[in-house]
């Protein structure tokens, strides 16, 4: 019991640390995780046990040399907002290689469905990219992403589906220099 919220067990997570996290708590709370190909929500099925592809089998269905425009690559990080709206970002950088097709994803968890796609363009994440983390305001305006392998943000104007790049040579988005 935490704060009057009582703790239900929704079950374990039996394999390798998960890449993102994320928890659904307004209405029915549902855990959200990434794991290496797959996206995957809790199951409902308690007979099989199985991990369930979400939103469906067709986003997690990427193979090399596939189209990544409507496909997971690699989901990077998961996150819900003040709304209940789950922002996925894939950096679409299979391996940790070039990516080929960055994109944040807006789903709708009361239909599961996917409502809104923004892909971003080379001058925003370019070949050599690897987004990493999205968080997004409270008033749902603007959503920011790292690049953990260039440096900088970008910042998302998440009604325009627009995005710009900000701060890549700044020093507080670079690994320091001779730290071990």
């Amino acid at each position: 019991l935490k704060d009057g919220v009582p703790f239900v067990n929704r079950g374990s997570l039996y394999f390798q640390l998960p890449g993102g996290l994320t928890v659904q708590v307004l209405g029915d709370p549902t855990v959200y995780w990434t794991e290496p190909f797959l996206f995957c929500r809790e199951t409902t099925d308690a007979t099989t046990g199985k991990m369930v592809p979400y939103p469906n089998a067709e986003w997690n269905s990427w193979a090399p040399g596939d189209d990544t425009k409507s496909k997971f690559v690699c989901v990077q990080s998961v996150f819900i907002d003040h709304a209940d709206t789950l922002w996925i970002l894939d950096p679409a950088a299979a391996f940790l290689g070039n990516a080929t097709g960055p994109k944040l994803l807006k789903v709708d968890l009361a239909t599961d469905t996917v409502s809104d796609v923004i892909h971003f363009a080379e001058d925003v994440a370019p070949t050599h990219s690897y987004l990493n983390d999205v968080r997004v305001t409270a008033d749902r305006k603007f959503g920011f992403l790292s690049d953990s392998n260039l440096g900088g943000l970008k910042v998302v104007d998440l009604a325009a589906g627009t995005a710009r790049a900000v701060l890549q040579d700044h020093p507080s988005t670079h690994a320091e220099v001779n730290v071990e």
